[in-house]
């Protein structure tokens, strides 16, 4: 019986049984440990920071140990809610997700239109369509705000960037067109434009130090924001770059913002972009962005990701996410967004097939004979695994006479050091397989390629990660055939029914795979999982019924309940040292600001420090405490006491290491530097933070004032105080700080900023008792300190490290509560200061880690100093380089004898400048403005060295022997040597020595460039381009060759009637363009024309063969003198060597009479003036030859002009 039992067959099912068991256990153990440790966390994350005794930090630090025991590194796939969620208060207040129903969801999701509640919403953005060419960011900020501003609400976009293309005020007046303000926040732009600007407030401008980029520009953001306090129901930002962490911070401090909706966008944070690119964290900055991006999350009241991957990827690095934690897919902005309307009856949220008939329907399928890759050549968009696939479907190709096409930006693919067009090509060639590569594309061409035959094309997107792409997005939209990568937020933009035929792993056998299966079964478009205009509604409606309180979450709902319950007063010593005479001055304005503040969190006690030293005179040590005790007296504060300290803790200034201070009997210590005095509603913000956030220490930013004058209350008589500098007259109830300042801003961080640099606070800081009792070293004046050690290598960054590691709250408050007359800003730290702060950290590490924190510094600052080296090495090289080609070169020319080595030597130096352009585009009139430079000579004539360079073309593409290498190339060599020698000609060898360069004007395209020479494209807005060639037909006749057969661009009878009459076409404007075909032909050149530069431009960012400066002819126009001085930069030039614009040159734009019979070439040059004469036809004729390249150039937002 048991033999027949333990069977071979028997055996093996029961160890198949035991198999699954084992796996079903372990992914339940795994699974439970994964709970206990998220349980963990929040636990952790919620314990009270407020330590009183050293045993709490003892059982934070445990509990700190027992997560780091978690082994499991397993990715969250957490389910988070979707936007609609969202129980409005309003509608009821039980706010469960698990709860919510179709019933409740109607009540607000309506049509847009018949939301009553419009809100004030502002976008805070670095990326926005126009003035920042940008990713997803910009386009799904830009969608997000034509949608609200559609349905009603009042938006503004504050870009916080400096403005690529065109100028601040071109893309403000066109958003303002379009009903949205747009306010531009670019701090890099000179003081003389922000002086010119009444609409900005100059404070805000003032310098500050204290950390890099990012953090500067959230701090400057945040001054602008609150001054703007009120102006805002809903305030978005997006995670990238943390710039919105100091105004969440001030908003989680209870200091502003709070009737406000901080929303983050959760995008992709710079730690997600960084290991996307397989990126080193090689410099201390990426660790203090992380903390910038972190903490503007965990603070914000909401959390809106496009996917529900990202939030998991938050949860996985361990942040902090807001109980209001959402899910809603992107936008599409323009022409993407539907406009269709909800049918009647028609429920919102229905989902796509969901009834059985609709899935059992037979999909319609076709073949496909063209396979697409869609995105940016590059690995990061999976373009070495596609590769890879090829060498496997390569056969396949051939044979069912397949094509693959590259769409795409080109970029250079480092592992082997070419452009990726470049290898792509090769690859092609050598599989023997028919490949089309397009790049430089603009995104509406892109956009048009695809749609094109769209129902014989394959898209495919191999994205090894992505968030939420808008390639796949754009695809749904125009219902195109894709594949995609099984990563990232991709499935949730694929309809549930449609994945399995879109969805593959990020692997060549995988798409292989794939592609197979889909060529038998035939391809379909797939479906969005939420359509477009549900997105848009669901966007809208939220922004009409999210209430603030909703945003509260329980820590600030405690937050509120202490501060409004707040009913007895604090004691708070405040701590002000005497350094003999020296801040005398300081002492008394402290003073001044204390009488001035009747705090109401505060009973105040004054402390005065003194040293005990010998080195002092006694007699003017008591003079000026003397001084002191009159003002004391003066301003009735009576509660005060001057107390003695070692003297060693005055220089360095680390007073809190006193043992007399805690002799003082008070809950709260305020720390006051020798140089630095209170704000006049310091207290107050210092009492209301700590009770709003019940931190134990608190520290602010800084004002530094540079201002010896000195101004103290007037709530006494005038009097004058003696001081060292002289001396001081009570004069002004406000303390006077309005002169030259500099803030000096801290993150108030805690973690790996800490380890590079004091991040934390400055020497002004309010710590309560039971923290100073436990951090401080206590030194008591009779002590004699041998280890000199602690004491010089200590201060603030030490202490601070100390008390954070040690699991004590800080908070550092943005607003500035102190000021300082600091003539020099702090000095850097010492590399014992260093050490000293990195014990700190390996302190709570454990002992197998004792030396990580100091690696990793070193590691940062050893890494940045390396790469600098080797930048500046390569530069060297290149530099060394050129110069041996440029060498060569003029040596063979010499031998070939073509030119007169003395007379090209007396003009060696002088280099190549082309004006390009469309014709009536401003070349003209560039020339004149450029030729004003005396170190610049323009050849009068237009040489047209086009006509000589499409006959080369043509010459060097015939199948002759004359065309082959190495003759191809001293063809190319004896036309760049044609060309400078043409330009030359016109300089004598007198004149030489004064010329750097030579340049020659025509309106042609920029193809083909001159190598190491330089071009200025000017480019101007199509519509006026056209307005002033039919213009110019009617002035001066010309340009008949480019209406075809038809030689009149206007009917002569018009041009005759304008001859006796000079205001005929400001009468019958509707007759100037009235040719249709002339009119298209004209337009469709135009767009040829830009985009065909566009293109070329594009070419040489990849292969930089010559440079190329673009400028549009309205920005000349706006700001001739802020232009020409860059192009005069471009050039090496010193601008203020050029002569003046003047109208006697025909310089100044608009500086001479368009009906004068001696200025027949130049008209008004008006911008805009294209609405005076276009009509209705005239728009559409422009639009169907144009396309959407006016809203590529920045000219319009869209195409409803």
């Amino acid at each position: 019986m048991i033999s027949k039992l333990f069977t071979k067959k028997n055996i093996f099912i029961i160890f198949i049984i035991c198999f699954f068991i084992f796996i079903y256990n372990n992914s339940s153990i795994e699974h439970k440990l994964k709970e206990k440790y998220i349980k963990d966390q929040l636990k952790y994350n919620q314990q009270p920071n407020n330590h009183n005794n050293h045993n709490n930090n003892k059982n934070n630090k445990a509990s700190n140990r027992s997560i780091l025991k978690f082994k499991n590194s397993n990715f969250l796939n957490d389910i988070y809610p979707q936007l609609y969620t969202y129980k409005p208060s309003n509608i009821n207040n039980n706010n469960n997700h698990e709860e919510f129903n179709n019933e409740v969801k109607e009540e607000w999701s309506v049509l847009p239109s018949e939301m009553m509640d419009k809100k004030r919403i502002c976008i805070v953005t670095t990326e926005i369509e126009g003035p920042v060419l940008g990713g997803g960011i910009g386009t799904a900020y830009t969608a997000l705000s034509q949608k609200l501003n559609e349905d009603g609400h009042v938006v503004t976009i504050v870009l916080v960037n400096k403005v690529k293309k065109l100028s601040a005020d071109h893309w403000r007046e066109l958003y303002k067109a379009k009903g949205i303000n747009l306010v531009i926040l670019d701090f890099i732009q000179d003081m003389d434009s922000i002086v010119k600007d009444k609409d900005i407030n100059q404070e805000n401008y003032k310098g500050v130090i204290g950390c890099t980029g990012p953090c500067i520009r959230s701090y400057r953001t945040y001054l602008w924001l609150a001054e703007h306090d009120a102006d805002f129901d809903i305030v978005h930002f997006h995670d990238n770059g943390g710039i919105a962490y100091f105004t969440s911070l001030s908003q989680h401090q209870g200091i502003y913002f709070q009737s406000t909706n901080i929303v983050i966008g959760g995008h992709g944070p710079h730690l997600w972009e960084r290991t996307a690119n397989s990126a080193n964290l090689d410099d201390g900055k990426h660790f203090e962005v992380d903390y910038l991006e972190r903490k503007s999350v965990e603070y914000s009241n909401w959390l809106i990701s496009p996917s529900n991957y990202m939030l998991n990827w938050m949860k996985y690095n361990r942040w902090e996410l807001p109980v209001n934690s959402y899910v809603h897919q992107n936008l599409l902005p323009g022409e993407n967004q539907q406009s269709q309307q909800q049918k009647e009856g028609e429920f919102l949220f229905k989902d796509q097939g969901a009834n059985d008939n609709e899935k059992t329907a037979i999909i319609e399928r076709n073949d496909f004979s063209e396979i697409l890759f869609f995105g940016r050549l590059e690995s990061r968009k999976g373009l070495d695994i596609f590769l890879i696939a090829l060498d496997s479907l390569a056969e396949m190709l051939k044979e069912k006479n397949m094509k693959v096409t590259f769409l795409g930006s080109n970029t250079k693919l480092l592992d082997v050091n070419v452009m990726a067009d470049y290898y792509i090509d090769s690859k092609c060639k050598k599989l023997g397989i028919n490949c089309l590569i397009l790049i430089g594309k603009s995104h509406t061409e892109a956009i048009n390629y695809l749609n094109s035959q769209k129902e014989n094309k394959l898209v495919v997107i191999a994205s090894p990660i992505d968030n939420s792409p808008n390639t796949v997005l754009e695809c749904l939209t125009h219902k195109l055939a894709i594949i995609a990568a099984n990563v990232g937020g991709i499935p949730e933009l694929i309809h549930p029914d449609d994945r399995r035929f879109v969805l593959f792993d990020p692997k060549p056998l995988a798409i292989v795979k794939k592609i197979k299966q889909l060529k038998e079964i035939g391809v379909s478009p797939a479906r969005f999982a939420i359509d477009e205009w549900t997105r848009q509604t669901i966007w809208s409606n939220w922004h009409s019924v999210v209430n603030k309180i909703d945003a509260d979450d329980i820590k600030i709902k405690e937050s509120k309940y202490r501060l409004n319950t707040f009913d007895e007063k604090k004691s708070l010593a405040i701590i002000i040292p005497l350094n003999f005479k020296s801040n005398l001055d300081n002492i008394l304005r402290n003073l001044n600001s204390i009488s001035n503040q009747n705090s109401y969190y505060y009973n105040v006690q004054v402390i005065i420090i003194k040293a005990n030293s010998q080195d002092y005179d006694s007699i003017e040590y008591d003079e000026v405490l003397n001084q002191v005790y009159k003002l004391l007296k003066k301003l009735k504060l009576n509660n005060h006491k001057v107390i003695e300290i070692n003297n060693k803790l005055l220089q360095p200034y680390q007073i809190w290491n006193s043992k007399e201070i805690l002799d003082i009997d008070a809950q709260f210590y305020l720390f006051l530097d020798f140089y630095d005095y209170l704000s006049d509603d310091a207290l107050d913000t210092l009492g209301k933070v700590q009770v709003f956030t019940d931190a134990s220490i608190i520290t602010s930013s800084i004002l530094f004032n540079n201002n010896t004058v000195s101004v103290l209350s007037n709530n006494f008589e005038q009097q004058q105080l003696k001081t060292p500098g002289g001396l001081i007259t009570a004069a002004s109830n406000q303390l006077n700080y309005r002169s030259s300042k500099v803030h000096s801003i801290f993150l108030g961080c805690s973690g790996m900023p800490g380890i590079m640099y004091n991040c934390y606070g400055s020497n002004n800081f309010m710590i309560e008792r039971d923290a100073l009792e436990d951090i401080s070293i206590q030194y008591s004046i009779n002590d004699q300190i041998t280890n000199i050690f602690d004491i010089e290598n200590s201060g603030s960054w030490d202490f601070y490290s100390l008390a954070t590691n040690n699991g004590y709250k800080l908070e550092t408050i943005p607003k500035n509560l102190f000021i300082s007359n600091k003539l020099d800003y702090d000095l850097p730290s010492t590399y014992n200061q260093e050490l000293r702060v990195l014990k700190n950290f390996d302190n709570i590490l454990p002992n197998t880690f004792e030396l990580s924190v100091l690696a990793t510094r070193h590691f940062l600052i050893s890494k940045r100093a390396y790469v600098n080296e080797i930048i500046t090495s390569n530069t060297k090289v290149k530099e060394l380089t050129d110069k041996c080609n440029r060498a060569v070169e003029r040596e063979e020319f010499k031998e070939n004898g073509e030119e007169n080595r003395d007379y090209v030597e007396s003009r060696g130096h002088i280099k190549v400048v082309f004006i390009r352009g469309h014709e009536k585009s401003g070349t003209s009139w560039l020339k004149k403005v450029v030729d004003l430079h005396p170190r610049i000579h323009m050849a009068k004539q237009e040489f047209h060295f086009s006509i000589i360079e499409d006959a080369l073309e043509k010459f060097t593409t015939k199948p002759w022997q004359a065309a082959q290498e190495p003759y191809k190339s001293y063809t190319k060599k004896w036309y760049r040597s044609y060309v400078r020698n043409v330009l030359l000609s016109g300089v004598s060898t007198s004149l030489a020595p004064l010329i750097d360069w030579v340049g020659e004007k025509t309106p042609s395209p920029l193809q083909p460039v001159i190598s190491g020479s330089k071009y200025i494209l000017i480019i101007r807005d199509g519509r006026d381009v056209l307005v002033s060639l039919f213009w110019h037909y009617v002035r001066l006749g010309g340009f008949e060759n480019w209406c075809g057969n038809h030689k009149h661009l206007v009917d002569p009878q018009y041009v005759k009637q304008y001859r006796t009459d000079t205001d005929y076409f400001h009468k019958n404007p509707e007759n100037l363009l009235e040719k249709e075909i002339c009119f298209r032909k004209i337009a469709s050149g135009w767009a040829k024309r830009v985009r065909d530069d566009q293109s070329v431009i594009q070419a040489l960012e990849a292969e930089p063969v010559a440079q190329v400066y673009t400028l549009r002819y309205e920005e000349l126009h706006r700001n001739p003198e802020g232009y020409r001085k860059e192009i005069y930069e471009f050039l090496d030039l010193d601008y203020n060597e050029a002569e003046p614009l003047s109208v006697d040159d025909k310089t100044i734009p608009g500086g001479f009479n368009e009906k004068s019979d001696k200025n027949k070439f130049f008209r008004k040059g008006e911008i805009g003036d294209w609405k005076n004469y276009f009509t209705e036809n005239n728009k559409k004729w422009f639009k169907e030859e144009t396309g959407n390249l006016l809203i590529e150039l920045g000219y319009e937002l869209s195409n409803d002009w």
